[in-house]
């Protein structure tokens, strides 16, 4: 294969139940307690595990840097607030409240640079009360403009020790560089 390019293939029975078993047996109690919650990146017909939170009675605020998919979550009884911005400038939003028990940026650090997601993480990470929770493709799975969308390009791609240089703790659900892998990742205060 040359370099740069990619074989990618659909993980066979990875589903949204396999990485909710990950997150529940690790920091289930998200899902059980009212906590307020930060969650960036969404759309109007993916916002995963914000089902689960907003019955454990969250109040949950979007950030979300697409217009159109702000757009589409307008009026949706999830969210408390959304917020129509990017996360690289989460210094100049207002979010609405100082803190949130949890920060949760599921499948968003791969469409920035890593660089820039590691820069992001203490922000994060002094926005949160109780947790930080990554989650993103495992390996090499490139992704480009998604409906005219330049915000779902894959601009890194991340290995087990990414998250351990930001002093995550890191599930992989396998194997790596197929669609449909997954690291989560999450710190605890």
């Amino acid at each position: 294969m040359d370099e740069g390019e990619f074989k990618i293939e659909k993980k066979k029975n990875t589903d949204y139940a396999d990485r909710l078993a990950v997150l529940t047996k690790n920091i289930g109690d998200i899902f059980v307690k009212p906590y307020t919650v930060l969650y960036i990146g969404a759309k109007s017909n993916r916002w995963d595990y914000v089902p689960e939170m907003y019955s454990a009675g969250a109040e949950i605020t979007v950030l979300e840097a697409c217009e159109y998919n702000v757009e589409g979550l307008w009026g949706h009884e999830y969210f408390e607030k959304i917020i129509h911005g990017d996360v690289r400038y989460i210094d100049y939003l207002d979010l609405g409240r100082e803190k949130f028990d949890v920060v949760f940026w599921w499948h968003g650090p791969e469409h920035v640079s890593k660089a820039e997601a590691k820069e992001l993480v203490p922000k994060l990470v002094n926005l949160a009360n109780k947790y930080v929770v990554f989650g993103v493709p495992w390996g090499v799975v490139p992704q480009g403009i998604v409906l005219d969308n330049i915000y779902e390009v894959h601009l890194s791609y991340w290995d087990i020790r990414d998250f351990r240089d930001i002093d995550f703790v890191v599930e992989k659900i396998e194997p790596k560089d197929v669609l449909g892998s997954c690291l989560i990742g999450w710190r605890k205060k």
